[in-house]
C-alpha cells in the first residue's frame, strides 16, 4: 500500500490545532494510509511529547515523527500578513525529511473533505512545486509572474534538492525578511506544475467556483479557533473539532442502540434507516463493506458489542425495554408520524435517548404542549426542511435546519458493498411518475409489500442501481435527494405541473407542511453543498459520541 506522507509547520500556538485537520482528513481518506512529519519551533519538549501521546492515541495508524528546526538563524517579520514564524518551516522541508522523496504539505488551517490520491499522483514538474495559483489575475508576484497559494504544496522532495531550493530560499531570506510564500514563489518564478481549483480551494472567496472540493483552505487572518462567528467555514471546523475532543475509546455498558422500522408500504421510510445506519458505521470506522454492516445489524441485531432495539417509529411510545439496557440511543430523523389505532404514540419512553437530526413533523397536531415541553429537553432540534423550523419555533422549540441524513450516503464508497444490476445502466427510469406512452424507459415504485428489516438492502439496492442509469424522473424526496446528493442524472418532478420541479413550487404530497423548503435551495448551492454534507455527518457523529 501506498503511503501518503504529509508534512505540517507548528509553533506552540497551533500544535492543538492539529487534530481537527487530522479528522477531517481521516474521515474522508479511510482507506489510505498516511504518515505525518511535524517540524515545529517549540523549544519546550514536553508540549510536543504531549501533543504525540494525544495524537497517537486518536490516530494509531499514522506513522508520526516529529523534527525542531532552529529557526534562530531565519530573518521573519512580526508584521506579515499571511504566516507566522511557523510558516517560514516550510522552506526547510527537502533538508529536514531528507530520507523522503515526496509530501504533501498542508497549512494547519486546511480541511480535508475529498481523497488525496488525486493530489499525491500528480506530477511536480521541473520546479519539484504543485501550487494552486489565484482565480484573481492581478494576484501576481512584483516580477510579473503568477503566484502559487503554499498552503497546500505537493513537493518532488528529490528535485528540490537537486535544484537547491532550501539553499536559494534562505538566500532570499537572508536578504529581504519576507513572508514564505512570497519566498517560495521567487523560487517557482511562476513555473511550478497546477494543482486544480478543488484540490485547494480559499473558502468564502473561490468555493463558488470548483465542485467536488478536495481541501477548504481557510485563508485570511480570521480563524475559527479565534473566532466567535458562524458561518460555513467557521462551523464545519468546529463540528469536526468537537468529534476528536469527544471521542470515547471503550465500550458502555448497559447501552443499545436503536433503529427505526416501520409498517409502511414506502420503501422511502427504510431509506431514513439505511442513512441512519451508515452513520453508525463511520461511527464505527466502517468495519467491511457497508452492505456487510448491514447484514449483519438484521441477522444478530448487534453493531459490534452493542445490541440492536429495532422500534416502531409509529409506536414509539409503546416500545417495550429490552433486557440488560439502560438506556437506547436511537437516530430520530425522517418523517414523523402516522397515527396507530387513531393516535400518535409519542412521547419516546425516558429509557430511549433520541438524537433529533433530520427531523421532519408531517403532522403539526402531533405537537401538542406536553410533546413540545419534551422537545425542549433535547434542543436544539436539528430539522430536515424550513418547514418543520418554522412549526418548532412557533412553538417555543430551539431548532435549526440540518438537512437530511440521506445526503451523507456515500453511494460512491469503494467500501459501499453494492453493485449496480446491469439493467438500468444507460436506461431511462421513471419512478412514481407517469412514463410516456410507447417508450422502452423502466418502470418503478416506492410502494413495497413487505415490511421486514431487507427492506435496508432493498432500498440501498436500488439507490446503486438508479445510481448508474442514463435518467431518472421522480417525485420521490428520498429517491431523490440521496441520488442527487452522489451526482446521479435524476431529475425531481411536479406532478401537477408535469414538469421539473424549480424553486418556489409546492410538495407533491406535503400539502399542510411543505417538506422540500430548504432542501432544495441547499442542493442548488453546489459551492457549499460538500461543507453542508460534511458539516451535518460530523454533527450526528458528535450527537452520538455525548449519547454513548
Amino acid at each position: 500500500m501506498t503511503i501518503i506522507h504529509i508534512a505540517h509547520a507548528t509553533n506552540i500556538d497551533l500544535i492543538d490545532h492539529i487534530s481537527v485537520l487530522w479528522k477531517s482528513l481521516t474521515l474522508n481518506n479511510p482507506d489510505h494510509q498516511f504518515a505525518l512529519h511535524l517540524l515545529h519551533s517549540i523549544v519546550d519538549s514536553s508540549a510536543v511529547d504531549k501533543f504525540k501521546v494525544d495524537f497517537e492515541a486518536v490516530y494509531p495508524r499514522v506513522g508520526l515523527s516529529t523534527h525542531y528546526v532552529d529557526v534562530s538563524g531565519m530573518v521573519y517579520s512580526n508584521n506579515f500578513k499571511h504566516g507566522t514564524m511557523a510558516t517560514i518551516l516550510r522552506c526547510v522541508i527537502p533538508t529536514v525529511l531528507s530520507d523522503i522523496k515526496k509530501i504533501l504539505y498542508l497549512d494547519i488551517d486546511v480541511l480535508i473533505t475529498g481523497d488525496l490520491e488525486p493530489i499525491w499522483r500528480l506530477d511536480c514538474g521541473e520546479t519539484g512545486l504543485c501550487l494552486k495559483s489565484s482565480i484573481h489575475p492581478d494576484w501576481r508576484m512584483r516580477d510579473g509572474y503568477r503566484c502559487g497559494n503554499t498552503g497546500v504544496m505537493l513537493m518532488d522532495l528529490e528535485r528540490l534538492r537537486s535544484n537547491g531550493f532550501v539553499e536559494k530560499v534562505l538566500e532570499s531570506n537572508s536578504q529581504k525578511s519576507e513572508e514564505a510564500q512570497t519566498l517560495i514563489n521567487r523560487y517557482a518564478e511562476g513555473r511550478y506544475s497546477d494543482l486544480a481549483g478543488n484540490m485547494n480551494i480559499f473558502m468564502c472567496q473561490d468555493d463558488a467556483v470548483y465542485e467536488d472540493p478536495i481541501v477548504y483552505n481557510i485563508v485570511g487572518p480570521k480563524k475559527p479557533w479565534n473566532s466567535s462567528e458562524s458561518d460555513i467555514q467557521c462551523d464545519l471546523w468546529r463540528s469536526y473539532r468537537d468529534i476528536v475532543i469527544s471521542k470515547k475509546l471503550q465500550v458502555t455498558r448497559g447501552i443499545g442502540i436503536g433503529v427505526l422500522c416501520y409498517t409502511t408500504t414506502n420503501l422511502g421510510d427504510w431509506t431514513q434507516s439505511a442513512a441512519a445506519l451508515y452513520v453508525w458505521w463511520v461511527y464505527f470506522d466502517r468495519p467491511g463493506t457497508f452492505r456487510e454492516f448491514i447484514e449483519t445489524c438484521i441477522a444478530t441485531s448487534k453493531m459490534g458489542a452493542y445490541p440492536i432495539t429495532w422500534i416502531n417509529r409509529d409506536r414509539i411510545s409503546l416500545a417495550t425495554k429490552p433486557e440488560g439496557v439502560d438506556r437506547v440511543v436511537i437516530l430520530c430523523n425522517g418523517w414523523w408520524m402516522h397515527t396507530y389505532k387513531r393516535l400518535y404514540n409519542f412521547i419516546p419512553p425516558d429509557w430511549i435517548r433520541p438524537i433529533y437530526i433530520s427531523l421532519h413533523i408531517a403532522a403539526p397536531v402531533l405537537l401538542t404542549s406536553s410533546v413540545c415541553d419534551y422537545l425542549r429537553g433535547y434542543e436544539p432540534i436539528g430539522c430536515r426542511d424550513s418547514a418543520t423550523v418554522k412549526l418548532l419555533m412557533d412553538r417555543g422549540v430551539k431548532a435549526y435546519f440540518s438537512g437530511c441524513l440521506t445526503m451523507t450516503l456515500n453511494l460512491r464508497d469503494p467500501k459501499i458493498g453494492f453493485t449496480p444490476h446491469s439493467r438500468y445502466k444507460d436506461k431511462t427510469v421513471y419512478l412514481d411518475y407517469k412514463c410516456p406512452p410507447a417508450t422502452r424507459a423502466v418502470k418503478l415504485t416506492q410502494r413495497i409489500k413487505t415490511t421486514d428489516n431487507s427492506n435496508l438492502i432493498l432500498t440501498m439496492q436500488r439507490c446503486l442501481d438508479l445510481l448508474v442509469a442514463k435518467q431518472v424522473y421522480t417525485v420521490r424526496l428520498h429517491v431523490w435527494l440521496p441520488l442527487i446528493c452522489n451526482k446521479a442524472h435524476i431529475k425531481l418532478m411536479n406532478s401537477s405541473a408535469g414538469r421539473e420541479f424549480e424553486k418556489g413550487d409546492r410538495d407533491n404530497h406535503a400539502k399542510k407542511t411543505d417538506r422540500f423548503t430548504g432542501l432544495f435551495e441547499t442542493i442548488s448551492t453546489k459551492s457549499t453543498l460538500t461543507c453542508f454534507k460534511a458539516l451535518l455527518l460530523n454533527r450526528t457523529l458528535y450527537q452520538i459520541e455525548k449519547s454513548m
